[in-house]
Parts: C-alpha cells; sequence; structure tokens
C-alpha cells in the first residue's frame, strides 16, 4: 500500500471553544466527519464503540465518522472541539483503516492547549491559503498522537486494501453517478460475492454502505460550503431527489439536511 502521507486529504468544517452544560445529555448521532474533543474545565461521559469515556481536562478525545456515539456533561464545560474529515487513498476514512485508543494524553500538555486555542482563534481569521496551511498543519499534529498509538497495519491487511484501489478511485470519480456493486466488482476482476466480502475485510464496511458514507460525506461538504438547493446537492452526490435525499441523509446522520446546514453556518459564522 502507497504511504500513508503521500495520499493523506483533510478537511477541516469547523473548529470552536463553548461552554456547554448538562442539558447536553445523551444526545445519540452518527455523522459523516471525525471529531475531536477537548475539555479545558469540566467533566463528562463519551460514548462510541462499545466503550466509555471519562472527559476531564488534560486528555484529547477521537469520535470517528460514521460511529454512533452518545455524550453526556456533568456541568459547566469549556469545551473545545474540531469538526473535520481525514481520509487517503481516493476516500477511505483514515480512523476505519487505523484504529487508535480513543483518546490521549499528551507528554506535553501547555505545548497541546496552545495548539488547540490556535487551531481554534486560526478558524476565525480569513480563508487565504497560508490561514488553511496552518491549521492543517495543526491539525495533523492531533491526528499523528492518535495514529502513533493505533497498531500497524499488517502486510496483508495492506495487499487486501490494494486490490480494493481501482473500486475507491471509481466510487471517488463517479460519486453524483449511478454506482453499482456489481459495476465494482468488474473493476477490481472479481465476481460480486467475492467482490464483497474482500472489500469488507480491507475498508471494514460493506461497498453499498461505503458509497452511501462517501455520498453523505459530500452533501454535507456542499451543505457547509455551498448555498446549493437540495435537489441539485442530492443531485451531484448520487442520492436522487431532495426527498430521497433527506431521508438517506436524517437516517445516517440523526438530523436533516437543513437543521445540519444551519447548525453548521450558525457554528462557523459565530466564530467570525
Amino acid at each position: 500500500m502507497r504511504d500513508l502521507g503521500n495520499s493523506l486529504h483533510l478537511d477541516i468544517y469547523t473548529a470552536q471553544r463553548n461552554w456547554v452544560g448538562p442539558e447536553w445529555v445523551d444526545v445519540h448521532n452518527s455523522t459523516g466527519h471525525d471529531r475531536l474533543l477537548y475539555s479545558k474545565k469540566g467533566t463528562g461521559i463519551l460514548k462510541h464503540h462499545n466503550s466509555t469515556f471519562q472527559i476531564e481536562p488534560g486528555a484529547y478525545y477521537l469520535v470517528p465518522s460514521n460511529c454512533h456515539f452518545a455524550y453526556r456533561y456533568d456541568g459547566p464545560m469549556d469545551l473545545c472541539w474540531v469538526h473535520f474529515n481525514t481520509t487517503y487513498l481516493g476516500g477511505i476514512n483514515l480512523f476505519s483503516i487505523y484504529e487508535p485508543p480513543w483518546l490521549f494524553h499528551s507528554e506535553h500538555p501547555e505545548i497541546y492547549d496552545t495548539l488547540i486555542d490556535q487551531l481554534i482563534a486560526n478558524f476565525k481569521l480569513d480563508e487565504s491559503f497560508s490561514r488553511r496551511l496552518e491549521r492543517h498543519a495543526i491539525l495533523l499534529l492531533f491526528i499523528k498522537e492518535f495514529i502513533k498509538r493505533a497498531p500497524p497495519l499488517s502486510p496483508h491487511r495492506n495487499r487486501k486494501i490494494d486490490r480494493m484501489l481501482p473500486a475507491l478511485r471509481y466510487v471517488s470519480d463517479h460519486l453524483g453517478e449511478d454506482l453499482s456493486v456489481p459495476r465494482l466488482a468488474e473493476i477490481c476482476g472479481l465476481q460480486r460475492t467475492r467482490f464483497s466480502l474482500a472489500f469488507k475485510e480491507a475498508i471494514g464496511t460493506a461497498p453499498a454502505e461505503y458509497i452511501r458514507n462517501k455520498r453523505i460525506e459530500a452533501a454535507q461538504r456542499e451543505l457547509l460550503f455551498t448555498n446549493k438547493t437540495l435537489e441539485s446537492v442530492a443531485s451531484d452526490v448520487g442520492l436522487g431527489d431532495a426527498y430521497h435525499f433527506s431521508r438517506t441523509f436524517k437516517r445516517v446522520t440523526g438530523s436533516s439536511p437543513g437543521t445540519y446546514r444551519k447548525a453548521m453556518k450558525i457554528t462557523t459564522q459565530a466564530q467570525q
């Protein structure tokens, strides 16, 4: 498999710091983006991947994309959070392949505390190339801390992923078109059943689920960064009409496209 650093793609949707309270309780969701959480003050509970994590100052928590999670804050919490998406090799979600411990305590707490402040402050500034480059560089330092704690991929797993690369590229290049599992199997030179099994072993999800998740992720980007209508977004990402798109989007993320767009844009504008 090709070197991770040569094919990594990073999108940052928002970076924010706010006081949250116990009214944020037992919220279950599933989103097409990764989340980094950090409490400067206050405690709470985070649940995902059948594990429960005690949120406390000094630790950084990762919630990977496309997983169900729940959280509760015990009282007023000074919380920092970053929503982002990390993919490589044509669209594989980084944390669907690498499974690190979902929290880490930095060996240099003062440095990372300053870095999270810089990332949030940067997000309030202009969208120049140098600003975007800086925020990407900062977030990559946090991603590095998780990846270095993850078990390395075996050569066998790497070969399985390599075998799926033609299908991954095809999905990425034809997201707005009719994508079928038989077509992806044909591209990889495999019979459909064998392809589906090999794909899930390599990527961690079934082909149809992977296609759906990629379409939702693309839709989230368009909802946040453009003013396109729901019909237009649905067409762009291959999710039919606005009705079908809205139903699929809500089933995956827990909120309607309109609610998601409004909430994310309010969050972003509040930082300006």
